[in-house]
Order: structure tokens, then C-alpha cells, then sequence
């Protein structure tokens, strides 16, 4: 799915059974609704460059593959559920509002991780991210640093990297 011009609003189901699910919106931004289901066996790829940003209210699942969301603009916002079974979780937020997690973002057996590489704000957690079995990641640039109000847990542990440069 590729959006060019205005907003890319998903409210219905994508259902996948290959390779790749492809997203990506270069209009105004990404919106994922609350009654929207993204689903695939293997890999998800979904990116924004949208000024509004990337918000997801709905369900993005994967049973084997990585899950990868690229916000490059805006703000990144999961109120719903991003979930992996047998893969990797990356979320890669550039926007300069900051990164929240309210939702729900776990892999069963994969390595979760949430970057938020931006100057200004922070990444902020208060949903769930979490591995059974691997490594959660939470990592900072942003003026605000990481904030953990809700749940962050993994198989292997916790790697917090708050990495600015003027604490």
C-alpha cells in the first residue's frame, strides 16, 4: 500500500499470508484505526513521512516474521497492539514529537525494541512492552529521556539507553 497525498487512514483488515506487507504513507500521516487488523505470517514494514505522524489504535500482528514501523515525522503513538510471535519487534520513531507507547507492544519470542532518535521530546511508556523469551530495548535521544509508567519486561532483561547528549 503506498499513499502519496493526503492521509492514510487503515480501518479495515489486511490480511497476509507471504513474504511482506508493505505500508507506506508520504501524505499527511498514518492513521491506523481502533477496528483495524494488519496481519501477515512473515514480515511487516510499515513507514511514515507524513507531518502527522504514525498513530496506531488497531492491531498489527505477525506470527514469524519482524515487525518494523519507521516514523520519520510527527508524532509515533501505539495506543492498540503490535505483537510478533516468533520474530523481532523494531520501532524506530524520528519525529520530533517523541514516541508513547500506551498500547501494547510484545513478541512472544523475539527481541522488542523502541527508538526514539529525535533532539526534542522523549520516549515514553506507559502501556506494555515486552519479550517472553528475548531482550526488550528502549532507547533515547530526545530532550525528555525515557519514561516508564507502565511495563517494560523481558525474557533476557531490560537495556535501557537514554543517550542524550545534555541531561
Amino acid at each position: 500500500v503506498l499513499n502519496k497525498a493526503g492521509a492514510l487512514n487503515v480501518n479495515g483488515k489486511v490480511n497476509n499470508k507471504s513474504d511482506m506487507v508493505i505500508i507506506s504513507n508520504h501524505g499527511t500521516g498514518l492513521n491506523i484505526g481502533e477496528n483495524a487488523e494488519i496481519n501477515n505470517d512473515k514480515n511487516i514494514r510499515i513507514g511514515n513521512t507524513g507531518a502527522d505522524g504514525t498513530v496506531v489504535d488497531g492491531k498489527v500482528t505477525s506470527t514469524e516474521g519482524t515487525v518494523q514501523f519507521i516514523n520519520n515525522d510527527g508524532k509515533f503513538e501505539v495506543n492498540g497492539e503490535v505483537t510478533n510471535g516468533a520474530g523481532d519487534i523494531h520501532l524506530l520513531n524520528r519525529g520530533e514529537e517523541g514516541a508513547k507507547i500506551n498500547g501494547n507492544v510484545t513478541s512472544k519470542d523475539g527481541n522488542t525494541t523502541v527508538v526514539n532518535a529525535n533532539d526534542e521530546a522523549g520516549l515514553e511508556v506507559n502501556g506494555i512492552v515486552a519479550s517472553g523469551s528475548k531482550k526488550v530495548t528502549l532507547r533515547n535521544t530526545g530532550k525528555k529521556g525515557i519514561v516508564v509508567n507502565g511495563t517494560a519486561e523481558g525474557g533476557e532483561g531490560v537495556v535501557q539507553q537514554d543517550l542524550r547528549k545534555n541531561k
